[in-house]
């Protein structure tokens, strides 16, 4: 795996926990 692949695994990741967070 690519580290630019990780890098944006990562942040989808956390923009998906932040959208979480303001949703609840």
């Amino acid at each position: 795996v690519k580290r630019e692949e990780l890098l944006q695994f990562a942040q989808s990741a956390i923009t998906g926990l932040k959208l979480n967070a303001d949703l609840t």
